[in-house]
């Protein structure tokens, strides 16, 4: 593999050829075009997706897939421990969600737990998530707790509700969705610390009439 500006290796779509046969999988995933994310991350995200449509199709990932998704976690892990903290919200909740994939699939590796943990560290110290989006949040939150490390969130928990302007919110023409995903992202990872306000606000959002338009599965995720 080649390597990157941060000394990183990159695998390239003819490096990573797969010898698999039968029903197990090989890799032939190209990098998106105009992607703000490093190239490992990329290559993660376009893996593990790979490897969930594998799965539903009912075909196994081969060992050359599961060596090079574990390489990419660490690979992935340097890359946030170098720049993560500069990272955008939704970069980093993206990783999130590759992480917790990949702990699934890896569920023996300590790569990707130490991904999750390098993406915790970044995401408490990137400027971003202090003025990031609800979805960005629920998506980082989820993916993390998805991967098994609902204690290690729960200071990302409460950077959440420092930083999210709930009272504005609750206060003025909030969305259901809005209601229901917040909601959803801190029980997922089991939080209740610190959450009055959270709590609070959906009760007078409920008794306010918003989420008289909500469908069913933002009912389901409140």
């Amino acid at each position: 593999p080649r390597q990157n500006s941060q000394g990183v290796p990159h695998f390239s779509t003819s490096e990573q050829g797969g010898r698999g046969s039968g029903k197990e999988g090989s890799s032939t995933r190209q990098q998106p075009r105009g992607s703000s994310l490093p190239s490992v991350l990329v290559d993660l995200g376009g893996l593990t997706k790979q490897l969930r449509d594998q799965k539903q199709q009912g075909i196994r990932a081969s060992y050359q897939q599961l060596t090079e998704l574990e390489q990419l976690c660490d690979h992935a892990m340097h890359v946030l421990q170098a720049e993560g903290s500069a990272m955008s919200s939704w970069a980093l909740a993206s990783v999130a969600i590759s992480a917790r994939a990949a702990t699934q699939m890896l569920p023996r590796s300590s790569s990707p737990v130490q991904l999750c943990s390098a993406l915790i560290t970044a995401a408490l110290a990137a400027p971003a998530m202090r003025t990031a989006q609800l979805g960005s949040w629920q998506e980082l939150l989820s993916g993390l707790a998805g991967a098994g490390l609902q204690q290690n969130t729960h200071v990302l928990c409460q950077l959440a509700l420092d930083s999210l302007p709930l009272t504005t919110w609750f206060a003025g023409d909030v969305q259901p969705k809005h209601v229901s995903l917040l909601a959803h992202a801190f029980a997922t990872v089991d939080y209740m610390g610190g959450t009055g306000a959270l709590w609070e606000g959906v009760m007078t959002a409920l008794e306010k009439g918003k989420m008289q338009a909500a469908k069913p599965q933002e009912w389901s995720n409140l």
